[in-house]
């Protein structure tokens, strides 16, 4: 019996051992593991962080409306217009951006859209690429991009206006943040295609941060999309003039950007300088009709003949601004002032008569330089509580003359256009008050669209 109990006993003793020494293992090959899981969780975290590799991602947007109408008082069918009608949309934008080094990257946006009532009738389908652009850094001071790309310096340089319409109703606001969204369209910032040099260095509190940017770019290029050459008309295959917004040349933009924020980023002194021009060199003709009519024969003429004339326009703004509270180091205040003082300087013409070599008299174009000046001032004053209230008082002061031009500042970035017609187009409601740009139906119904 003691024999067998101590053979028990030394048994369980090189068990236990034995259990204890692979514990020893399994714990050091589990903590080797662990190491090892720690580096190639810390290698996927910088990798993440410099955001190597392939990402993609997207949206998809599909809409379907539908209204019925009926009315007691048209009994005898007087009304022709459809009683039924239909709107089915939908559309996939897959966004891809490729950064097989930290400081080099390109993004592109891969664009499918189809109409949903004729998507198997139609024998293909639309495809376009809205984004493309591949950008870098040298550094942590020197940044790059090349192709499309968002930009905006101040309200009188290079700025897209885009304010919320107060009382809008739903239906047309949707509407019209839907088709921002299509066109890629982002706050008060212009998009621009072409190339963006950016350069900032922040060395200390005290001299706070400066910044360089340079731009060139191509505003507009000569196209013709619809079977009357006019790239842009508003209604198109229009001879109306001032229909289209097309443009007989490649507009481009060569701009430069400098500012400082010294005082911990407290003051602000910058000044810009613009120059957008339309290259000679590109102008291009088309040929329709003689005066429209499909009996007449084809003649030459520029694509946008109600403005043949090159465009150089020359934009020079400086501006100075504090931030009163964060000087007084007071973070409840709010109390910032900024003005900005722009001159232009654009090219306009004219007609003259004058004689040519016969000693008949002729017009011709002859230009001279108009300049006009700007001044913006801003004002914020206020006073807020960590969690409680606030009040704010915002200010505006803006005054130009006659002679103030700079097309890059004063224009919309959403032009009110339709791709589609709709039932209740025709000739005599094309224009003013009528026209079949927007109309309350269209908006609130969405008028089925012919194809």
């Amino acid at each position: 019996m003691n024999m067998k109990l101590n053979e028990n006993v030394r048994g369980l003793r090189m068990i236990r051992q034995m259990i204890v020494a692979l514990s020893f293992t399994s714990v050091a090959v589990f903590a080797g593991a662990v190491a090892d899981n720690q580096n190639t969780i810390e290698q996927k975290v910088d990798s993440i962080n410099a955001k190597r590799g392939v990402s993609i991602g997207g949206s998809i947007r599909a809409m379907h409306t539908g209204s019925h109408f009926s009315s007691d008082q048209d009994l005898d069918g007087i009304n022709k217009f459809p009683d039924h009608e239909r709107t089915e949309f939908v559309n996939a934008d897959f966004d891809f951006t490729f950064r097989p080094w930290e400081f080099v990257r390109a993004n592109a946006t891969l664009r499918f859209e189809a109409g949903m009532q004729d998507y198997f009738a139609g024998s293909s389908k639309s495809i376009s690429v809205p984004w493309l652009n591949a950008e870098g850094n040298i550094g942590t001071n020197f940044y790059w991009v090349i192709g499309n790309f968002r930009e905006q310096y101040t309200p009188l340089t290079l700025f897209a206006p885009d304010v919320e319409i107060m009382y809008e109703p739903m239906v047309f606001a949707r509407g019209r943040h839907m088709a921002k969204k299509q066109e890629l369209l982002e706050g008060n910032q212009r998009n621009l295609q072409g190339v963006n040099l950016q350069f900032r260095a922040s060395p200390n509190d005290a001299f706070g941060e400066i910044r360089a940017e340079a731009i060139f770019a191509r505003l507009r290029r000569v196209q013709e999309l619809d079977f009357s050459g006019e790239v842009g008309n508003i209604v198109p295959n229009d001879l109306i003039s001032g229909s289209s917004q097309a443009s007989n040349m490649d507009k481009w933009l060569l701009s430069g950007n400098l500012e400082w924020f010294p005082l911990s980023r407290n003051l602000l002194v910058g000044a810009t300088g613009m120059w957008v021009f339309d290259d000679k060199s590109s102008f291009t003709y088309t040929y329709r009709h003689q005066g429209g009519d499909l009996n007449q024969p084809y003649i030459r003429e520029p694509i946008n003949p109600f403005d043949t004339l090159p465009q150089n326009t020359k934009i020079a703004s400086a501006r100075l601004g504090a931030d009163v509270a964060g000087i007084m180091g007071n973070k409840n205040l709010i109390l910032d002032l900024v003005g900005e003082f722009a001159m232009s300087f654009d090219e306009v013409y004219s007609q003259e008569e004058v004689l040519d070599s016969l000693g008949a008299p002729v017009m011709t174009a002859v230009s001279e330089d108009q300049n006009g000046k700007a001044i913006l001032v801003n004002l914020n004053a206020g006073y807020k509580t960590d969690n409680a209230w606030g009040i704010l008082l915002k200010g505006d002061f803006v005054s130009n003359d006659s002679a103030w031009f700079n097309n890059l500042a004063q224009s919309p970035q959403f032009f009110a256009r339709r791709i589609l017609n709709t039932d209740i187009d025709g000739n005599t409601i094309k224009y003013g008050v009528n026209s079949a740009l927007y109309s309350t139906f269209g908006a609130l119904y969405h008028f089925t669209p012919k194809y």
